[in-house]
């Protein structure tokens, strides 16, 4: 075997080994997280008016899946997990179920090759848009429309920073939820802060954090 083939071969070892200790390590995460977690008991309750009047939310990627897939924890107890599909080149499809399986809310994506706009179309009708070469750059921004495309809320923050952080402001531009990110790679984890009730639900802000991970996953 030639030098380079030894190292070329090394090289791919390390990465297997590094790979599998990574996927070994977030199996177990994902594991211990579910098994030590608490149920949020609804006590007659809707999961969608819970999470809508909380005022912190917490959202925790699951490491080992093949599609994404995220836990909902309100007061530090499991109530709704977020899903998005395993083969998507169309568009990713995002969407939140309470823990019997009942739709709260979902968003799809559209594929736009001859615009220079990204969109998704929210269950309740409202839409969420992004102009590609204004909006971007290191900068999350996007808009938040009603039925009658009238931008009631957008973002803008730092998807890239360490912490990631971005604001979610209504139409007046007054701040009215933040999402943070944490430090972790394995088991990465967001908190949704609600400042004030707005136009824009916590559950729909959650929706806006999944984005948000996947676009920080697509460019790491």
């Amino acid at each position: 075997m030639s030098k380079r083939g030894l190292v070329s071969t090394i090289f791919t070892i390390i990465c297997c080994v590094v790979f599998v200790g990574v996927y070994t390590y977030g199996y177990f995460q994902d594991k211990k997280l579910l098994e030590e977690c608490e149920k949020y008991d609804l006590n007659g309750q809707n999961a969608v008016d819970v999470i809508n009047s909380s005022e912190r939310v917490e959202v925790v990627k699951k490491t080992t899946s093949l599609r994404r897939t995220y836990y909902i924890f309100v007061e530090d107890k499991l109530i709704a997990t977020v899903t998005g599909k395993f083969i998507h080149p169309l568009g990713d499809t995002f969407t939140m179920k309470d823990l019997e399986g009942n739709e709260i809310i979902s968003e799809k994506e559209h594929i736009q090759l001859t615009s220079v706009t990204k969109s998704a179309t929210v269950s309740d009708g409202t839409k969420v848009k992004q102009d590609v070469f204004k909006d971007f750059a290191r900068r999350f921004k996007y808009h938040l429309l009603d039925k009658d495309n009238n931008e009631y809320a957008y973002t803008d923050g730092n998807i890239f920073g360490v912490p990631a952080q971005v604001f979610v402001y209504n139409s007046n531009d007054e701040k009215i939820f933040v999402i943070n990110g944490d430090y972790e790679i394995v088991n990465r984890g967001y908190t949704v802060v609600k400042y004030q009730d707005s136009d824009c639900s916590m559950a729909k802000a959650v929706l806006l954090t999944t984005m948000i991970d996947t676009i920080r996953d697509d460019t790491d």
